[in-house]
């Protein structure tokens, strides 16, 4: 994990990183993109979902975690998310999750 947060520090500080955050000449690089979001309640899934908004994403997030997922889905915003219950240990589920591409409002 050290060896890891060391390559990143590194990276970093050769000016790679900030290419990948976001800053306002790029918040809508992913306009007119829809993304499914799996795990997206909490944490990593989360934090994630917000990044891909406030690039100009449309996201459809999925979790087990109804109540928190529909939180975070009405934080993001009605336009810019949506939540559907989705266990991705359950092939069927995940199937139908991708089966085809929709919007993030059809959900």
């Amino acid at each position: 994990m050290f060896r890891a947060l060391q390559i990143v520090l590194r990276v970093k500080s050769r000016g790679f990183v900030s290419h990948f955050s976001s800053t306002a000449s790029n918040s809508e690089r992913l306009a007119g993109k829809v993304a499914v979001i799996t795990g997206a309640a909490s944490g990593i899934g989360k934090a994630t979902a917000a990044e891909f908004v406030r690039n100009g994403a449309k996201v459809i997030l999925a979790d087990v975690q109804d109540d928190v997922g529909r939180a975070v889905a009405s934080e993001l915003g009605p336009d810019a998310a949506s939540y559907t219950r989705c266990d991705v240990t359950d092939e069927a589920q995940a199937s139908h999750l991708l089966r085809r591409p929709r919007s993030a409002r059809e959900y």
